[in-house]
């Protein structure tokens, strides 16, 4: 009886551990990059836990949509990433990196992020 308790108890603990485990913070920051698709670009949330990120310049795509390019420095380098925005919506459509470290910089720690 003592034993199968333990256990139990053991089992609980152990559930409890894994749950309170930080989240990927690669994966968060794609996820919330995701989230932002059909939401207006006026509202585009910010993905750096001490500052927006910079607008660095926009452009008309091949398609006739804009393209909202993004910048931010962190401690792992410069996070460079952009929106695709329906130009008569104003709603974002995508989203992709913009640059080749995309592993490296850009990620958002989801016990900081700012709101």
């Amino acid at each position: 009886m003592v034993t199968h308790f333990f256990k139990s108890v053991v089992a609980i603990l152990f559930l409890l551990t894994i749950a309170c485990l930080p989240a990927d913070p690669y994966k968060h920051f794609e996820d919330q990059l995701q989230a932002a698709v059909g939401e207006s670009i006026n509202d585009a949330p910010s993905y750096s836990s001490h500052a927006r990120p910079d607008l660095a310049f926009t452009e008309r795509l091949p398609n006739g949509n804009l393209g909202y390019h993004y910048a931010y420095e962190n401690i792992r380098g410069l996070c460079r990433y952009m929106f695709e925005v329906d130009p008569t919506t104003h709603r974002i459509v995508d989203w992709r990196y913009d640059g080749e470290d995309k592993d490296k910089a850009c990620f958002v720690n989801p016990m900081k992020m700012a709101k």
